[in-house]
C-alpha cells in the first residue's frame, strides 16, 4: 500500500468500492488525499506528503493483496503516479462517454478502434 489517509473516509458524490472487488480498467477516484505512508517507492518524497488529491481519476491496473488479508489496488492516476489503494480509499468513477485509455490505446468499454486494426497481410499471390 502506497497511500496513507487511511482516517479519512469517502467524499461525497459517490459511492465507495466497500468490500467488493473490482478488476483491472475500471476508473474510480481517489475519495480521499492519498499520503506518502513510507511505502511509495521514491525516497524524494517525505513520509506525509500528499501523492493523489482527493477527487482524482485514475484507472485501475493491477489487483493484489497485502498480508495475504487486505486487497490492494494498483491505480494508475491521471497525474501519472501509480498507487496503492485500499478499497475505503477510491470510489467508483461516474460513467463517461468511451474515451481511449492512454495505457492501452483500447476504448474503456473494451472493444478496439477499427481504425487501430490494420487488415491481414497477403501472403502472396496477385497485388
Amino acid at each position: 500500500m502506497n497511500a496513507g489517509s487511511r482516517s479519512g473516509g469517502a467524499s461525497s458524490g459517490g459511492s465507495t468500492l466497500g468490500g467488493s472487488t473490482l478488476g483491472v480498467g475500471v476508473d474510480v477516484l481517489a475519495a480521499v488525499q492519498l499520503r506518502q505512508d513510507g511505502s511509495f517507492p521514491d525516497p524524494s518524497v517525505a513520509v506525509g506528503e500528499v501523492l493523489v488529491p482527493a477527487g482524482t481519476a485514475g484507472q485501475i491496473i493491477d489487483v493484489g493483496t497485502y498480508l495475504g488479508e487486505h486487497i490492494v489496488y494498483a491505480v494508475m492516476f491521471e497525474t501519472g503516479r501509480v498507487v496503492g489503494c485500499l478499497a475505503r480509499e477510491l470510489r467508483v468513477a461516474p460513467e463517461r462517454p468511451a474515451r481511449t485509455s492512454a495505457l492501452t490505446g483500447v476504448l474503456t468499454s473494451g472493444q478496439t478502434r477499427t481504425s487501430d486494426v490494420s487488415p491481414p497481410k497477403s501472403t502472396g499471390g496477385t497485388p
